[in-house]
């Protein structure tokens, strides 16, 4: 009897360590599908994400034009409020734009607060080497100084400012090293305000002298031939306090600009003459025989003035004060040498604005 109840016990407790190998078994051939499952999903979401990669950085274009559309504007005084843009496609992948923003440039703020990216119904699609005119409209507030923005898909912005100089081929210098310089001599940089008429340091000033300012800049050429500049160079002021930046442009003016009389548009289309930074007398030469040091000393400084909320040849001053704090400055400058157009700029040192 004894040895009947053993085999008995023999046999189920072997019976038991049978389901609990094949329990193991299933488990890890479980355990190993389900690893491999993800190890499968995550190469596959790692190759998408690489595919995505790679297709958005395919993605080129360029906004060739932008207007505000006038036909529904009767009175003479009535801003436009629908903008549309012309974009071409570089690149060597389709582009589907899906969104469409207005920015100011000066403010930073949306020409459409309610929807500051508006949805393109239907999506646009712009394949390689194509050109679609009047994408649009954004509907919004009229903005002289615009930041087009395009979204795509992809996730990419593409991006102008409007109104653009034309034919501008390059940036010549992001450093401040290019034909241009600013001279660092005392009255090298000035202004004059309604409450300042004659041209004072700018490094630091009052609150209260600062409505309708004009700017006095002393620049000089280190070309060999003489540069033209052009109306759309502008002087920007830029306060970083608090986080959100504020920036305020001062486009070129007339030289004969002044706080009593008022601004005088720039350049040929204000029947007025452009300003002409001429070369080292070295260049004039015949033959070319400047040395380098020379080059470096430059050739006579001019004055330009920056003062217009507008580019010429409509002007207007900046009004209203500019508030105590500290400011960053930089000139970009668009200018004509040898028959070329180019842009440059110039980092500047900063001015302090007290009380």
């Amino acid at each position: 009897m004894n040895s009947s109840f053993r085999n008995k016990s023999k046999g189920a407790g072997t019976l038991i360590a049978s389901a609990f190998m094949i329990l193991m078994l299933l488990t890890g051939f479980s355990v190993f599908f389900l690893m491999r499952t993800e190890a499968e999903d995550f190469q596959s979401t790692l190759e998408s994400m690489d595919t995505l990669d790679w297709e958005r950085s395919q993605e080129k274009a360029i906004i060739e034009d932008v207007w505000w559309d006038t036909a529904e504007c009767c009175p003479p005084d009535q801003e436009p409020d629908k903008l549309y843009v012309t974009v071409r496609n570089t690149g060597s992948i389709d582009i589907l734009l899906i969104k469409i923003g207005v920015f100011s440039k000066s403010s930073r703020q949306p020409s459409n607060h309610t929807m500051p990216y508006t949805p393109l119904e239907p999506n646009i699609l712009i394949k390689p080497g194509e050109t679609i005119e009047g994408i649009g409209p954004y509907v919004g507030e009229y903005v002289y100084d615009a930041v087009v923005q395009l979204v795509t898909a992809r996730g990419n912005i593409i991006s102008e400012t409007y109104p653009k100089p034309p034919g501008i081929q390059g940036l010549w210098s992001t450093a401040g090293i290019g034909f241009i310089t600013i001279e660092f001599e005392p009255g090298s940089f000035m202004y004059t305000s309604n409450t300042v008429p004659e041209p004072d340091d700018a490094w630091m000033m009052c609150s209260g002298d600062t409505s309708k300012v004009i700017w006095h800049v002393r620049m000089k050429s280190h070309a060999d031939k003489a540069i033209t500049l052009l109306k759309w160079s502008w002087l920007e002021l830029a306060d970083y306090a608090g986080g959100s930046p504020t920036i305020t442009d001062y486009y070129i003016v007339d030289p004969g600009s002044n706080n009593t009389d008022g601004l005088i548009a720039y350049g040929p289309e204000a029947a007025n003459a452009p300003q002409i930074l001429e070369p080292p007398s070295c260049s004039l030469t015949s033959p070319y025989e400047c040395t380098e040091e020379e080059l470096v000393t430059g050739g006579e400084p001019i004055t330009v003035k920056f003062a217009s909320n507008k580019i010429s040849p409509e002007i207007g001053f900046q009004t209203g004060n500019i508030n105590k704090g500290h400011y960053n400055l930089f000139i970009m400058l668009y200018y004509e040498y040898n028959g070329v157009k180019y842009g440059q700029i110039i980092p500047f040192a900063g001015i302090i604005v007290t009380e």
